[in-house]
């Protein structure tokens, strides 16, 4: 399963670490939890942007396991992110062109001119 909508500061949160992702799970979920693994995966940042996790990864014992976990987590707030949660059968489903990439916390005061200047190879 994904969990995504992270918060940009995950240090005393539910998510900070893996220890702590583990434990959340046995107490709020089910004490038999299986946690196979968890890994964070960083998001693509600008150089003055402070750097964030896009995504935690976390492989359950289970698919009963996995929907769960998503059904016990499905209100949960971290500060003012809703923490969403996908099983893999959910992912399969999203559709992105192969050409899709998502960008956010961009500048507000950025134009169409300024985005290209920093994200195009210029020749």
């Amino acid at each position: 399963m994904i969990f995504t909508n992270l918060p940009i500061n995950l240090s005393n949160t539910i998510l900070a670490s893996k220890a702590t992702i583990v434990d959340h799970l046995v107490s709020n979920v089910h004490k038999d939890i299986d946690v196979k693994s968890v890994e964070y995966l960083p998001a693509l940042d600008l150089p003055t942007q402070p750097s964030r996790m896009a995504y935690i990864k976390v492989a359950m014992g289970s698919k009963r396991q996995a929907y769960m976990v998503m059904g016990k987590l499905r209100n949960t707030w971290i500060g003012d992110q809703l923490l969403k949660i996908k099983t893999q059968e959910d992912i399969k489903k999203e559709v992105y062109d192969n050409r899709t990439v998502l960008i956010r916390g961009l500048p507000t005061n950025w134009t169409q001119r300024d985005i290209i200047q920093t994200f195009v190879p210029q020749e």
